[in-house]
């Protein structure tokens, strides 16, 4: 089987299946036909084609999916030699990809602080998506003049964490 993996919905990804001419003679590939399954949304190339003793030739397969999920193809390769054909499944998936943001907390509750001191918290921004998560920007409303943060932009892959601090210093009482 050939296994093309997860591919994103309206892209695509190509894998190449190997076809070798182990006999004595010139090989002749009669057709590369798609059968069962999928058929549409794979391509594969060339269809047809010869091969002298020992060579061996690279057929592109291009898997572009057009829904979510499993997709499956059996391809036949046609040939002249004993048997005349071979099957070969191939499967792949159809997959949306999304960062998903992930803040490890709602309320960040920084202690009382006197007027020309500062403190500072932290919490962290998570991608638990399996796309990039990209972070224009970080800001603060309300008070604006009072607290500060170190990230304004950020970009984080699928896994990837970040940690933000807040710092807060009090220009008037209240």
């Amino acid at each position: 089987p050939m296994v093309m993996g997860d591919t994103r919905v309206g892209s695509s990804s190509q894998q190449f299946l190997a076809i070798t001419n182990i006999g004595t003679g010139r090989l002749q590939i009669t057709s590369i036909t798609k059968g069962a399954g999928d058929a549409a949304e794979f391509s594969v190339s060339p269809t047809s084609f010869s091969l002298n003793a020992g060579k061996s030739q690279d057929v592109v397969v291009i898997f572009s999916p057009v829904s979510v999920g499993s997709k499956s193809l059996l391809l036949t390769v046609n040939h002249d030699a004993p048997g005349g054909s071979i099957a070969v499944m191939i499967t792949g998936n159809g997959a949306e990809f999304a960062p998903q943001l992930l803040l490890s907390a709602a309320l960040l509750d920084l202690p009382k602080t006197q007027v020309g001191q500062a403190s500072s918290g932290s919490f962290s921004i998570a991608n638990t998506g399996n796309d990039t998560l990209r972070l224009s920007a970080v800001q603060v409303s309300g008070d604006t003049g009072s607290f500060t943060v170190s990230l304004t932009a950020a970009k984080l892959g699928p896994g990837e964490a970040q940690t933000v601090e807040v710092f807060y210093h009090p220009g008037s009482p209240g």
